[in-house]
């Protein structure tokens, strides 16, 4: 019985740890930083007319 429990919570924490930490990093990274200007799309508009060569 025991090891059923024990193989339970090696599954749990296959399953649910990896979610977990993805949580607490983007609620780590959520706020606005001031000292890089624009917004994402700006910085993906940007980064695409600078090292994308149009052919």
């Amino acid at each position: 019985m025991l090891v059923y429990i024990l193989l339970l919570l090696a599954l749990m924490a296959v399953f649910l740890g990896p979610q977990l930490w993805v949580k607490r990093v983007l609620r780590q990274y959520q706020s606005p930083r001031p000292d890089l200007p624009g917004t994402g799309g700006e910085l993906a508009q940007h980064l695409l007319k600078r090292y994308v060569s149009v052919r």
